[in-house]
């Protein structure tokens, strides 16, 4: 809990959700908790679920401004998902919840250190969106891949909440449970596989009104780590 709230209360950024304080509550919990303001919006994907027309580019454009703040500031997020993106009463995206969060860089008491938290840990639907790497037992030296999160692995996620937002389905959505969709992550099964010599179009019919996210998403999701396209390279394009 320390480290979490030392990570989180040094981030300020438009996109990043505000760290207010911790509170105890003895006859309520034995334990302590950390507030940030309420998000009477809810998460990204609840917002878009409950406004169709609502502008998801706005939204996208925003929640990269604050994972790249992030690995701007040597942090890696680790479990990017839409269920960690809350909205503003404004309508503004937020990243939120650092429990899984990594310093790179900086604090030596923290550097390398990943934080246990329950209210993502344990949530089933985070294996959807973690970089097929993570799941890999091969030397990092030798294959490119790291068992660890990373920033190319907050990369992958990030595709798969674009994805999300846009089709309204989670990453491996035909994977009925977790581990399913861990045999399809291992196997280096892409979150959403489309033919364009089936369907007769080069991307997905959910992303008509925006085809180049879908490209977007590709580089994304590159299987290569080295070869995976970072957020400082796309910053241009998608802003």
């Amino acid at each position: 809990l320390k480290r979490e709230m030392r990570v989180w209360s040094s981030l300020t950024h438009r996109n990043v959700l505000p760290f207010l304080g911790i509170c105890y509550l003895p006859n309520v919990s034995a334990t302590f908790s950390l507030v940030s303001r309420w998000m009477e919006n809810g998460t990204a994907i609840a917002y878009v679920k409950k406004d169709p027309y609502v502008d998801k580019l706005a939204i996208i454009v925003g929640i990269f401004r604050g994972i790249r703040y992030l690995h701007d500031h040597g942090i890696v997020h680790g479990d990017i998902k839409p269920s960690n993106i809350l909205m503003s009463d404004s309508g503004v995206p937020l990243v939120g919840d650092f429990g899984l969060a990594t310093l790179q860089t900086g604090d030596s008491e923290i550097t390398g250190a990943t934080f246990a938290s329950v209210s993502t840990a344990t949530q089933g639907g985070t294996m959807r969106y973690m970089a097929p790497e993570l799941f890999s037992e091969s030397d990092p030296e030798t294959s490119g891949r790291s068992s660890k999160p990373s920033y190319q692995s907050d990369v992958w996620a990030f595709g798969c909440v674009l994805l999300e937002l846009i089709t309204l389905f989670p990453p491996y959505r035909t994977c009925k449970t977790p581990f399913h969709a861990l045999t399809e992550i291992i196997s280096g099964r892409l979150p959403l596989v489309h033919d364009p010599h089936v369907s007769k179009k080069a991307f997905p019919e959910a992303f008509a009104p925006y085809p180049g996210i879908w490209f977007l998403c590709l580089r994304y999701w590159e299987t290569n780590v080295t070869t995976r396209v970072s957020l400082p390279e796309v910053r241009d394009w998608l802003m």
